[in-house]
């Protein structure tokens, strides 16, 4: 018996060693993002026929894997513009447009996600505004 446990003993440690190192080293690269808006700003109006710019910069921890922004009405969720990529770096800008069309007063949201990795890990920010009638 005691021939058993010589053997058996270190191995159990060595094991519990490797599967410890396994869960730090997950813990460690957990990827983390700032996006910042830039544009539009909190509770700005968007006058009817303008063009909004939508500006933000999205910075990760680690490489990115991408954005996706859409512009939405508040009330009922339903998406006026929506855009993405699939870019891979460190920090992601976003430059894009969308020109106001709405036909009645409408709270809007606009929100930001960065994708941390390829297993679909998000994170988002989102920015209130105000589009006026055509």
């Amino acid at each position: 018996m005691k021939k058993y446990l010589f053997f058996l003993l270190p191995t159990l440690a060595l094991a519990s060693l490797f599967s410890l190192n396994a869960c730090n080293k997950d813990e460690d690269h957990a990827n983390e993002a700032t996006i910042e808006i830039s544009s539009p700003t909190e509770g700005q109006m968007v006058m009817a026929g303008a063009t909004l710019a939508i500006k933000a910069t999205l910075t990760g921890k680690e490489s990115l894997h991408g954005w996706k922004l859409e512009l939405r009405k508040k009330a009922d969720g339903t998406v006026l513009f929506s855009a993405d990529a699939h870019d891979h770096d460190l920090v992601l800008t976003i430059d894009e447009t969308w020109t106001n069309t709405v036909t009645e007063h409408t709270d809007l949201e606009l929100e930001i996600w960065a994708q941390l990795d390829h297993d679909g890990s998000l994170t988002s920010k989102v920015v209130n505004l105000h589009a006026h009638p055509m």
